[in-house]
């Protein structure tokens, strides 16, 4: 899926979260980084229709959703994840993906066993989800945003209460799906060194930068001190990231 953002704005009453967004969204992993508070997930639910522009607009393939049957449409095209996630504590892990798919009109081309192998759940498809462990419930609702095989998948924090096992097989996943269009917010900048083919980073009510991994590493003014080895990569865009919100100390 291609997306179009033009000028958009989003507030809650006389409080502007964002305004003035443009770019343009493509298949492969996009990176959506900024310090709490930035607008983020408001964000995400601006661009999964959960709520409307203050101003601007959004196409998907070249097209307003102007109608609640266009946007409902949309939604059967998109999968995702919010920050918090919540089940039927009775629904077992299988059950919640079979009532996703239904949901969505997609029972029938839902590849289930794939999923759960996908997120490493094949052993627990029976097990209740009120029986499943912080990073088992994750892994649950990441199963849920992709099960339809969604054209557009936004996942908001995905590694939350994941070990760094699981971080792994989760940006394995993400390659998987590489061909889709992802948009994944994270606080974790090495989750961006790994798997983000672009980088958008939300700060001061818009966006502060938008680029590849690289080019954001090249933004870093830090110098190594003489004598001492070069910075990374990891840490030439956490240097990068925390000059864009004002917070490095060079």
């Amino acid at each position: 899926m291609q997306i179009k953002i033009e000028g958009l704005a989003q507030g809650y009453g006389s409080k502007t979260v964002f305004s003035g967004v443009s770019m343009d969204v493509g298949p492969g992993i996009t990176a959506l980084i900024g310090e709490n508070g930035a607008g983020k997930t408001t964000f995400l639910r601006t661009l999964i229709t959960q709520l409307r522009p203050k101003a601007g607009r959004i196409l998907y393939d070249d097209a307003v959703p102007g109608t609640a049957r266009a946007r409902r449409n949309l939604r059967e095209r998109i999968g995702y994840l919010p920050q918090e996630y919540e089940a039927d504590s009775r629904f077992t892990v299988e059950d919640i993906l079979h009532y996703t798919a239904w949901m969505k009109g997609a029972s029938s081309r839902a590849d289930f066993d794939a999923i759960l192998k996908l997120v490493d759940l094949s052993e627990s498809r029976t097990t209740k989800y009120g029986k499943l462990s912080g990073g088992m419930k994750r892994r649950a609702a990441i199963a849920s945003a992709v099960v339809t095989d969604p054209d557009l998948v936004v996942l908001d924090e995905p590694t939350v209460g994941l070990d760094p096992a699981q971080r792994i097989r989760f940006r394995a996943l993400l390659d998987k799906i590489r061909d889709k269009t992802v948009i994944v917010s994270t606080h974790l900048i090495e989750d961006v060194v790994a798997s983000a083919d672009r980088v958008v980073v939300l700060s001061n009510h818009g966006v502060a930068f938008q680029g590849t991994p690289d080019e954001l590493a090249a933004r870093s003014v830090v110098a190594a001190a003489p004598g001492a080895p070069q910075l990374g990569k990891l840490e030439q865009i956490e240097q990068s990231f925390l000059q864009l919100i004002g917070e490095s100390n060079v």
